[in-house]
Parts: structure tokens; C-alpha cells; sequence
């Protein structure tokens, strides 16, 4: 159910879960100069969620692993 969650945050659903993600996403973002502010940062990441480039990343990431089934079952 948790990996069905982030699948779906990953693929833009609106939810509490993708609200946390991007909070935490931009804060990271902001500690690692990539953002001017918290906020920026978390706008940042929920624009990764929206246009698909997380998601995206992290199927790069599993390919990468070498075992991209464990992805695709929840995709």
C-alpha cells in the first residue's frame, strides 16, 4: 500500500502523501542550494511530480539497479 502511495505521488496524484514528499523534496533542495527558500524548493519538487521528471528518475535509478521489475509492478 506505502509503494502504491508514492507510485501515485510520483505520477502527480494530488494527496497528504504528495504534500509531505514535496515538503521534504524542497527542503532538501534548500540545504543543498539548489533552492532560495524553503518554499521555492517545495515548488521545485512538486513541479518534478507534476511534469513526471521524478518519476522518470526513478525509474532511470531501478534500470540502473538492474532490476526494473520490481517497478513495474506497481506502475
Amino acid at each position: 500500500e506505502n509503494a502504491e502511495k508514492l507510485v501515485g505521488v510520483l505520477k502527480g496524484q494530488k494527496s497528504p502523501a504528495r504534500d509531505i514528499v514535496a515538503m521534504n523534496s524542497g527542503a532538501a533542495l534548500y540545504v543543498s542550494g539548489r533552492a532560495a527558500s524553503l518554499k521555492e524548493g517545495a515548488r521545485l519538487a512538486e513541479e518534478a511530480l507534476d511534469s513526471g521528471k521524478a518519476l522518470s528518475l526513478l525509474e532511470r535509478m531501478v534500470k540502473f539497479d538492474g532490476e526494473p521489475e520490481k517497478l513495474e509492478r506497481f506502475l
